[in-house]
């Protein structure tokens, strides 16, 4: 019987149900009987709490439509904006992409963002509404919706229920009549890309990759084109619901997995390209070093558990290759570890790994993003602490990282998103009405994106909102250093790096939540909010009062004079010598 195969992934927006369609793609299949549990490609526990695919998912059908049989290679995709490069090589690697739509939520930024890299990589798009049985569901605003954004006819638009199975046959049969079969080119050389890689502490690290020439099967000696490593190839096989399926080799236009025997997954970068070792052809476009953009520092809530936070950080670099980290040590909070992510998701989701799968009890401090800056001496250097950051007098130039951003609304919220992101330091560029929604795009700091502004964009629209953006470089910027100080000692651990615009703000909101979290003496406590050497925020703490006076029933005022001039004494001395320790309570108020 006669085999074609066909690479395909399915990409959207956050929540639109990739994983519950996989779900009923696999039971049409074979490949899991009806009823099994619910998102099956999503295994983390995480991903089925926060019911999102934080990891991409590889699985491979078998589907017979009369004599013809074929291999249908599926690539669950994550749909938040943190893992887009993992989405843009899963693009890389597939001929092509179901476009699912919520028929509830219509058209959403992501949708977009993801539409327009997959025309950029000349995919085929198979266009689906999605969720038809809600009683909620927009069917024809949402195809009008789609028809005018991404030019598809209204016939090819097909309709789906994922939750009950409603379509999904019909989407099916058309995908492998639809999608066109990759290209065999086995007689060449071998090229392959690395879309996903992960550790296994058994056999080492396992790339998942497309053959787009040549073959490969175990024994042979290979290179990672980018990493320069090399490696001899210990298994080949496909991805199966139930796990790894070992195959003898892998051809031309396949996807399936190699095991490495590696054991540093940075050697095994998610876009290289594999070689033999003895011949090297052209690498696949697209190629990137994952860069952290949010730094977040995790301490332990008992010192006593650095050692074990350590080795949990050591086993999680390990199946994250985009995890960077660094030790840290504070006076107040003792050991910890300085991390590097890919946003703020990417950061949430490591604390809830650390605290979830290794039993810890984290402190994570306030996000914060690299700054660039040029020495008199013309060199360029990045820092992420303030700490890092040289004298005002050694830096000639400052630069911040900005975003290009898209938004989906509704029209009737323009004027308070348009004040939002003037309020952000942002430039509005193209907006476009579509009914009653509207599409916004422009640019702003990446340093607003890591405050309060998802809050504030919810609370400005009712939640009527989804919001995609896109590194866009670097811009000049001017930066204040923001300390704080007790009783005149600056606080380690609470020195800031803020926009100049902003600074003062953040000062003064500092010091106010610091004056409300600190607990009160038997002295004076005074905090200050220093910008660049200059004290712009102040905030007293009262001490405890005793009434000193209370055992006196009479006689001359200058009896009560002199002991209130005593307590006066006291405790203008216990001031000097007194230290004011700040719980953990205190800093884990501070940096919600």
């Amino acid at each position: 019987m006669e085999t074609e195969i066909r690479n395909f992934c399915i990409i959207a927006h956050i929540d639109h149900g990739k994983s519950t369609l996989a779900d009923r793609l696999l039971e049409l299949t074979g490949s899991i009987t009806p009823g099994e549990n619910k998102r099956v490609l999503d295994r983390h526990p995480i991903s089925r709490q926060r019911g999102i695919t934080i990891k991409l998912a590889p699985v491979t059908m078998e589907y017979t439509v009369g004599r013809k049989n074929y291999l249908l290679n599926l690539i669950d995709t994550p749909g938040h904006v943190d893992f887009s490069y993992e989405v843009e090589r899963t693009l890389a690697a597939v001929e092509g992409a179901i476009f699912l739509v919520d028929a509830s939520q219509g058209v959403q930024a992501q949708s977009v963002s993801y539409w327009r890299r997959a025309k950029r990589m000349r995919l085929k798009l198979i266009p689906v509404i999605n969720k038809v049985d809600l009683p909620t569901a927009r069917i024809e605003e949402t195809k009008l919706e789609m028809m005018e954004l991404f030019g598809f006819r209204e016939e090819e638009i097909l309709l789906v229920s994922a939750k009950t199975g409603q379509g999904v046959k019909k989407l099916l049969d058309c995908l492998v009549e639809i999608f066109p079969p990759p290209q065999t080119e086995e007689d060449k050389p071998l090229q392959a890309l690395i879309f996903d890689s992960f550790y296994d502490p058994h056999q080492g690290v396992v790339a998942a990759i497309r053959l787009f020439q040549g073959k490969v099967k175990p024994l042979d000696k290979i290179r990672f084109y980018h990493s320069g490593a090399q490696a001899v190839v210990k298994k080949t096989g496909v991805f199966k619901v139930e796990g790894l399926e070992k195959r003898s080799q892998l051809t031309a236009g396949q996807i399936g997995f190699l095991v490495t025997g590696i054991k540093d997954i940075r050697q095994v970068r998610v876009g290289d390209t594999i070689n033999f070792s003895s011949v090297t052809t052209k690498p696949i476009e697209g190629f990137k070093h994952p860069s952290p953009l949010v730094f977040v520092s995790f301490y332990p809530t008992d010192s006593d558990q650095f050692p074990k936070l350590k080795e949990a950080i050591k086993k999680l670099s390990l199946i994250d290759a985009a995890l960077q980290w660094r030790l840290e040590h504070s006076l107040i909070l003792g050991g910890g570890i300085r991390l590097g992510l890919l946003g703020l998701l990417h950061s949430q989701i490591t604390k809830e790994r650390l605290e979830l799968d290794y039993g810890l009890s984290l402190i994570a401090t306030m996000p914060s993003i690299s700054y660039r800056f040029q020495t008199k001496k013309g060199e360029w250097q990045k820092v992420d602490t303030a700490a890092a950051l040289p004298a005002v007098s050694e830096i000639k130039a400052v630069e911040e990282p900005y975003i290009r951003f898209t938004l989906f609304s509704q029209r009737r919220y323009y004027g308070k998103l348009l004040q939002l992101l003037l309020d952000s330091r942002g430039k509005v560029g193209e907006v476009k009405y579509f009914g009653e929604r509207l599409e916004l795009t422009g640019s702003m700091p990446l340093a607003e994106l890591i405050s309060d502004f998802f809050n504030k964009l919810e609370e400005a629209t009712s939640g009527f909102i989804s919001f995609d953006w896109q590194w866009a470089g670097w811009q000049p910027t001017q930066l204040s250093k923001l300390e704080l100080l007790v009783n005149g000692k600056v606080v380690e651990g609470l020195v800031f790096l803020f926009p100049k615009g902003k600074a003062l703000f953040r000062a003064r909101q500092l010091t106010d939540k610091l004056a409300v979290i600190i607990p009160r003496q038997q002295f004076e406590v005074i905090i200050q909010g220093r910008l660049n050497g200059k004290i712009v925020a102040r905030r007293r703490i009262p001490p405890f009062r005793k009434d000193v006076t209370a055992k006196l029933y009479g006689g001359d005022q200058t009896r009560k004079d002199k002991l209130l001039k005593k307590q006066k004494k006291g405790k203008k001395r216990l001031k000097n010598i007194g230290k004011v320790r700040l719980p953990e309570e205190a800093f884990i108020d501070l940096f919600k």
